[in-house]
């Protein structure tokens, strides 16, 4: 369990149902963000 704590953790996290919604949200702002990104270069 020492060697690998990140590895423990993420494992941990698995155990509670993921938020939907804040899953989405994140997705569509770094795609927004991709493409206003991508738009400010042109």
């Amino acid at each position: 369990m020492d060697r690998f704590p990140k590895m423990i953790e993420l494992a941990a996290s698995y155990r509670d149902e993921p938020d939907i919604e804040r899953y989405y949200a994140f997705c569509a702002d770094m795609l927004i963000g991709a493409v206003e990104s991508m738009a400010a270069r042109r």
